[in-house]
């Protein structure tokens, strides 16, 4: 089985492609829903959040997203901090998730790829990129908030850029652009790409 990590900067899009990926069969983990969840089950997790962050952190034993949002994306150290509580955890359960799967493929949907060693468990890297004002758009529809926020939540990420350079394989999705290179056919070209080198791999064994 090809384990691919899919990631990219907020706003790209990951989500869609990762739906795309879905449509074709290919069983998908979102670590956003996996991380919330976990986040509100766990017990260890739930503890620390309250005492790092205060007991606001949950509203009826739901994850108050909106106020640690506003703690860590604006205080990076204080990001790394829920970092270091979720990730290992978070890490752990992916994995356990991987060796649960049978099909030729599978793919994480990750944008904290390469905030941790989490990149290591994969096998392909794949990066969604849109352009700035696409992403600003997104985010802004999406959480309701002000173009200066949305640029925060950017800026606290590493690049588009330098995630670019650490993935084999680059989605496009740009709203100006789709119509002529649309995600489903760049997704088949790189499931082609990938079922012809493994059947390549497999024939040489």
């Amino acid at each position: 089985m090809v384990k691919i990590g899919l990631t990219g900067g907020i706003g790209s899009g990951k989500t869609t492609v990762s739906i795309k990926f879905m449509e074709k069969g290919i069983p998908i983990l979102n670590t956003d829903v996996l991380a919330r969840v976990i986040m509100e089950s766990n017990e260890t997790i739930i503890t620390s959040m309250k005492k790092t962050f205060g007991e606001e952190s949950y509203i009826d034993n739901k994850l108050n997203r909106k106020y640690i949002a506003n703690i860590v994306f604006n205080d990076s150290k204080q990001l790394e901090v829920l970092n270091s509580i979720t990730h290992p955890i978070v890490r752990q359960e992916i994995i356990k998730w991987i060796d649960s799967q049978t099909t030729d493929f599978c793919v994480v949907e990750s944008a904290i790829m390469f905030n941790s060693d989490l990149y290591t468990i994969f096998d392909e890297l794949i990066c969604v990129t849109a352009y700035k004002e696409n992403r600003i758009d997104r985010i802004i529809k999406r959480d309701n908030c002000t173009k200066e926020e949305a640029l925060a939540r950017i800026s606290k990420q590493i690049s588009q850029e330098e995630m670019v350079s650490k993935c084999r394989f680059i989605i496009l999705n740009n709203s100006e652009e789709l119509e002529f290179l649309s995600l489903d056919n760049q997704i088949r070209r790189i499931l082609t790409m990938l079922e012809y080198e493994v059947s390549s791999s497999n024939s040489q064994n």
